[in-house]
């Protein structure tokens, strides 16, 4: 089962912020109308309010919002920065935001397992930032 589409992972995106590279992830989703803006900003009004809670690993962010009815599909994108960025706080870097958005509190649970499973492998996160082809993450995190 397909986790994320290939067409939802970039890799070396050229942002100037955190918040940049939020919308950026969010507009994959947005363009196959899977999600409304209204989820992106929701993301980055809670890292606002609640700060860098989603940088779950060194460099790896799960930017994600609660339910909501800007979601239209449970889905994920994936982007890879050319170069880390302070996120939120400038002593926390990243350069690797997994964008999750969910319909409702079950429908994107399976796909997050496989995710998580994928990341806890030793060397996945480093094959991801390393990585200059979407293909090459698409496979990693699907098969």
């Amino acid at each position: 089962m397909e986790c994320i589409k290939l067409d939802h992972i970039k890799t070396n995106v050229e942002v100037d912020s955190w918040e940049d590279a939020i919308y950026f992830a969010g507009e994959l989703l947005e363009k196959d109308e899977l999600i409304d803006h209204i989820y992106t900003d929701n993301i980055i009004q809670a890292v606002k309010e609640f700060g860098t809670y989603m940088v779950l690993l060194p460099e790896f962010v799960l930017a994600h919002s609660a339910p909501c009815s800007a979601v239209k599909e449970s889905s994920m994108s994936l982007i890879t920065l050319k170069k880390k960025l302070p996120f939120y706080k400038d002593d926390v870097f990243v350069s690797v935001i997994l964008f999750m958005a969910c319909k409702d509190k079950t429908s994107h649970m399976e796909n997050l397992k496989k995710i998580a499973e994928k990341l806890m492998i030793d060397g996945t996160i480093e094959k991801i930032k390393t990585s200059q082809d979407s293909l090459d993450i698409y496979k990693l995190l699907n098969e």
